[in-house]
């Protein structure tokens, strides 16, 4: 709902924006390797299945994002990586077990990986998508809401 002229409106809080991450409908690495093998792959569907893995890629992408611009202190993904013994590289924020990781760990996982999209053309935001990293990670963040 839009605030009305002259009515201010500051947004969702951190948890309700925080509440919105884990309900994307991110594929797990059972369902990528269950459409492999289905033959999702190598028949009609193989072009509709990429794009909406595509689509949920981009939405997703753009909602971790909005998240960081509203709530500035997660843009210091490092500094919160660092406090949790983890340092600034994607394989090792890959790899982490999240099964006892903290919301603000978990998200600012997130940011770092979608940020290191920006100094390479590697895509490890879209490989942590498809390779369901962020259905593991979204997950942990619903057990934590």
């Amino acid at each position: 709902m839009r605030p009305e002229v002259g009515e201010t409106y500051d947004g969702p809080t951190e948890m309700e924006g925080l509440a919105m991450l884990p309900f994307y409908n991110l594929p797990s690495v059972e369902e990528v390797n269950r459409g492999l093998e289905d033959g999702k792959a190598n028949d009609g569907f193989h072009e509709e299945w990429l794009q909406t893995i595509e689509d949920i890629k981009r939405d997703f992408l753009h909602d971790v994002y909005a998240f960081a611009e509203a709530y500035p202190e997660y843009k210091r993904y490092s500094d919160i990586l660092t406090q949790h013994g983890l340092e600034l590289d994607t394989e090792q924020i890959v790899d982490q077990d999240v099964s006892k990781a903290d919301a603000k760990l978990v998200v600012a996982s997130m940011i770092a990986i979608a940020r290191s999209d920006c100094w390479c053309e590697c895509d490890d935001f879209g490989r942590c998508v498809e390779n369901g990293t962020f259905a593991l990670w979204t997950k942990r963040l619903r057990e934590l809401l």
